[in-house]
């Protein structure tokens, strides 16, 4: 955790965002890897606005919007306790300006593009018309950068998110707010 401790003291912090590097060690990244083809996956949705109450969120496929795999884990999950407690710490310093609490849950994704044509378009993370569920999305570099092509986060121009490029290492995580 001194590492943590150390890059969170001394991070960038802009208004927009928070980018931590090397957040996550290789061999974390590799487990969490390593988890995600060992369990069964489900196709990746979009949040169902129609049919969606409260806390109680449907999905829906639109392969127009995003395509890929997923595997949700929860916090109960005790293989990821200390990824939760890693994210948690750094949400914490973090929180541009929200009470933020535990994170309930973890979403491992995988975008092949050389197999089933994986993508997800441009799109905002908080839900419209409703309390809010997602305030803060944060999302890590899991695959080591010269292990794909392709897949660069990006952000809409001028809003003073990070430059694709800083954010391409094993490990690298970026918090920011779900309505960017």
């Amino acid at each position: 955790m001194t590492n943590l401790y150390r890059t969170v003291r001394d991070g960038r912090f802009l208004r927009n965002f928070h980018l931590e590097k090397s957040l996550f060690t290789r061999e974390e990244c590799n487990f969490m890897v390593a988890y995600f083809k060992s369990t069964t996956y489900a196709q990746a949705g979009v949040v169902d606005n129609d049919n969606s109450v409260g806390n109680d969120i449907k999905s829906i496929q639109m392969n127009d919007v995003r395509k890929g795999h997923l595997v949700y884990i929860d916090s109960s999950n005790k293989l990821f306790a200390n990824v939760f407690r890693k994210l948690y710490y750094c949400l914490t310093m973090v929180n541009f300006g929200w009470n933020v609490l535990p994170l309930q849950f973890l979403q491992l994704t995988e975008y092949d593009s050389t197999t089933d044509g994986g993508f997800y378009k441009r799109h905002r993370d908080i839900i419209v018309d409703q309390n809010p569920q997602r305030i803060i999305s944060v999302v890590t570099q899991l695959s080591p950068s010269d292990s794909y092509t392709g897949c660069e986060l990006k952000f809409d121009e001028g809003v003073g998110m990070p430059n694709c490029n800083e954010f391409k290492e094993q490990g690298d995580t970026v918090y920011f707010l779900s309505d960017e």
